[in-house]
């Protein structure tokens, strides 16, 4: 096995994206979408070091 890789990663989260890290669209759509690409790019960064498979779990906040 090559080093960095693991079998399966598990990518156990509250809620994807996270709330605090995303502008709000009505705010600045430019920069939401800036923020959304980034929240992107870090669940693809968690994932790649799975050689078999990743697993992601969220769930969605309580009303």
């Amino acid at each position: 096995m090559r080093e960095g890789l693991c079998r399966c990663v598990a990518v156990i989260g509250g809620g994807l994206p996270l709330a605090s890290a995303v502008t709000l669209a009505v705010l600045g759509r430019v920069q939401y979408e800036s923020d959304m690409l980034s929240e992107r790019s870090l669940l693809f960064v968690a994932c790649t070091p799975a050689r078999e498979a990743p697993a992601i779990s969220w769930h969605e906040p309580l009303p």
